[in-house]
């Protein structure tokens, strides 16, 4: 009976081999299974996201006397007028992940 049971595994493997997405990917069908997926290198087009400008007011630090303003996680930072970069209507900073923005600059 182990034999019938063995030949009958090897019959299955035998019918069965070949078959499935392996045999697609040998065919030469594309693998994301879109039509333009092959030929997507002509035409890339970058798209950044969408930023907005976060509108903060600089003050005077009571003690140092420093340029200060509160992030967008509501930290107190000390800042420079060096690093503020003059735009129409006012000044910007770019930080990591948000672009802060004030009208004017003590």
């Amino acid at each position: 009976m182990r034999m019938d049971q063995e030949e009958g595994a090897e019959g299955y493997e035998d019918e069965h081999k070949g078959k499935g997405k392996q045999r697609a990917v040998a065919q030469g069908a594309p693998r994301g299974g879109g039509v333009d997926d092959y030929n997507n290198d002509d035409n890339r087009t970058v798209v950044r996201p969408v930023v907005e400008r976060t509108k903060v007011a600089i003050k005077k630090h009571r003690v140092s006397s420093k340029p200060t303003f509160v992030d967008a996680k509501g930290n107190e930072r000390v800042t420079a007028r060096e690093e503020w970069k003059k735009v129409p209507g006012g000044y910007q900073l770019m930080g990591r992940n948000n672009v802060y923005f004030t009208k004017h600059f003590p």
